[in-house]
C-alpha cells in the first residue's frame, strides 16, 4: 500500500469514527456527503464534522501534491527525438511526456535471418517495460545486444541530469 492510499485509508477512518460518536450512522449520510436525518444536536459536533471536512480537503491536496512529486520523479527523459548508433544499427528513440514512446531502426546492416525477430521484438518490450532491461532473442544475441546499445545511446541523450 502506497504512502498515499495509508493517508487516505486513516482519514476516512478518522471521518467514521467522527461520525459514529456524533451519533450519525453511515445511513444517515447520502452519497454526495450530505446527512439527511441527523441527530447531531449540539454545535460542538456540527463543528467537528466541519473540521474533519476540511481535513479530508487538506488530505486531497496532499495526495494531489504527492502525486504530482511521484510523477516528477518517475520522469527520467526529456521529451524529444534521439539518435542511437552502434555498430551496424541505428535507431531514433521518440520520448513523449518523459516517456520512451516509440523507436524506429534508421539504419540496419545487421546479418539477414537473425535481425527480423530482434528489430520485433526487442523496441516493443522496451516500451511496454520503459526500460531496456530486456531479455535478448534467442540465438541472435549479438543482434540484440547491438540493438540495445544503439537504443541506450539514444536514451542517454534524452536522459534529465542527475537521473
Amino acid at each position: 500500500m502506497s504512502k498515499i492510499d495509508k493517508i487516505v485509508v486513516i482519514k476516512v477512518l478518522m471521518l467514521i469514527m467522527l461520525l459514529v460518536s456524533a451519533g450519525i450512522t453511515l445511513k444517515n449520510i447520502t452519497t454526495k456527503g450530505k446527512i439527511e436525518d441527523s441527530s447531531i444536536k449540539e454545535k460542538n459536533n456540527v463543528e467537528e464534522i466541519v473540521n474533519v471536512n476540511i481535513s479530508i480537503q487538506e488530505t486531497e491536496q496532499e495526495v494531489k501534491e504527492e502525486e504530482q512529486i511521484i510523477i516528477i520523479e518517475k520522469k527520467i527523459y526529456n521529451d524529444g527525438v534521439y539518435s542511437g548508433e552502434y555498430k551496424a544499427i541505428a535507431v531514433n528513440c521518440i520520448v513523449e511526456n518523459g516517456e520512451i514512446a516509440s523507436i524506429e531502426i534508421t539504419k540496419n546492416k545487421q546479418t539477414p535471418g537473425y535481425y527480423e525477430e530482434v528489430i520485433r521484438k526487442i523496441p516493443k518490450e522496451i516500451i511496454e517495460k520503459q526500460s531496456i532491461e530486456v531479455d535478448g532473442v534467442t540465438g541472435c544475441t549479438s543482434s540484440s545486444n547491438n540493438l540495445k546499445e544503439a537504443i541506450n545511446k539514444a536514451l542517454e541523450k534524452a536522459k534529465i541530469a542527475n537521473k
